[in-house]
């Protein structure tokens, strides 16, 4: 079994801001990071975290897929319906959104989940922050909100927490 966390965005800066230290977490612990992206402006950022590229649509080489694989997926709240996000998620355990939250609408909003970065992650997160030109103060945490698993064949379970 191997674990693969996929971060989808049009913008690896504000991927960096938002997921830069679960990605070099999630790195640190032997999953396999994946941004998927047509943004090429800040691949060293990414490999500073531990991440690579890739585009979408690309499915990567076949052959060091490995046949069962755990996948978190983390995304821009505003690109959760598009069809590039969509086609990109696939099967995954767990749907993680990062910037302004969901409408509260007639239900009540569930609460953001909040991932604590590791003391390395701060510091790797800081130096990603300063290579895409951004404010290079990295906090002890970042927030999500949490999304439902998906699926392409439009599964409905509810995704497992962080905590």
């Amino acid at each position: 079994m191997s674990y693969q966390f996929d971060v989808i965005t049009t913008d690896v800066a504000d991927a960096v801001r938002h997921v830069g230290g679960l990605m070099f977490d999630r790195n640190r612990a032997g999953w396999r990071v994946r941004v998927v992206t047509d943004d090429t402006a800040h691949r060293r950022a990414l490999a500073i975290l531990g991440a690579y590229v890739e585009s979408p649509g690309q499915h990567g080489n076949a052959s060091r897929e490995p046949a069962r694989v755990v996948r978190a997926v983390a995304l821009p709240i505003g690109e959760l319906n598009s069809a590039a996000g969509i086609s990109e998620i696939g099967s995954c355990v767990q749907l993680l959104l990062w910037g302004a939250g969901p409408d509260s609408g007639p239900a009540r909003p569930r609460p953001p989940i909040r991932q604590h970065l590791s003391t390395a992650a701060q510091i790797f997160k800081t130096q990603a922050l300063r290579d895409v030109g951004l404010d290079p103060r990295a906090g002890p945490y970042e927030d999500f909100w949490p999304g439902k698993s998906f699926s392409a064949a439009a599964s409905s379970r509810s995704v497992p927490s962080v905590r």
